[in-house]
């Protein structure tokens, strides 16, 4: 691959959001926190905004919702199992399971499971920016330096990142009645290798 898995997975991520992920495993990213992003696109921490005399106030809230899966169209192709069937192309899933089967359309194409998704944010985010300028102006601030002032954790899930068009793996549902909402367990068996993965 020309770029890295991380590379590639944070790109991916921001071009689809407007926001930065992170890639485990890696230094935890807290609201406050100050720092900036190497050649890989990993957020290097180097100080908090406590450490500069900025005291801001941090929300929190569990996310209400099931599972959720993401990808972009065109660079992956999706396939549903339902319990009971046996579609052709699943070979890490059995007749009883329920799961998926993503399918790589290009190098670097990504997929993210999301599951258990807690949010952190600075409460009062001008206040802060306006305390950033004075130190700014005072010549205590470098212009580079980026602030964490959200953060989406998801505690269950995976991100996967292609090795090569044409690749593929297989993800088992569970804890969930339908497709719709499901969590996905990665299955074991073929193709597990042909992608990226961090659970």
């Amino acid at each position: 691959m020309s770029r890295s898995a991380c590379w590639s997975y944070v790109t991916w991520y921001n071009e689809l959001t407007g926001n930065w992920a992170t890639w485990e495993p890696g230094e935890p990213v807290q609201p406050g926190d100050v720092g900036t992003f190497d050649r890989q696109r990993r957020f290097i921490h180097y100080k908090t905004l406590v450490g500069y005399g900025i005291v801001p106030e941090i929300a929190t809230a569990q996310l209400p919702g099931q599972g959720r899966l993401v990808w972009s169209d065109g660079d992956v192709h999706v396939d549903l199992k339902a319990h009971g069937q046996s579609p052709a192309g699943f070979e890490a899933l059995g007749a009883l399971d329920a799961g998926l089967k993503v399918t790589a359309h290009r190098d670097n194409a990504c997929v993210l499971h999301m599951r258990d998704l807690r949010e952190a944010w600075i409460r009062d985010l001008e206040k802060v920016l306006r305390q950033v300028k004075g130190l700014l102006l005072n010549g205590e601030w470098e212009v580079d330096s980026v602030i964490v002032v959200r953060r989406m954790e998801a505690r269950q899930g995976f991100a996967a990142v292609s090795l090569g068009a044409g690749q593929s793996f297989e993800a088992k549902a569970a804890g969930a009645a339908s497709l719709e909402g499901a969590g996905f367990a990665l299955a074991s068996g073929r193709g597990r290798g042909s992608f990226a993965k961090r659970a």
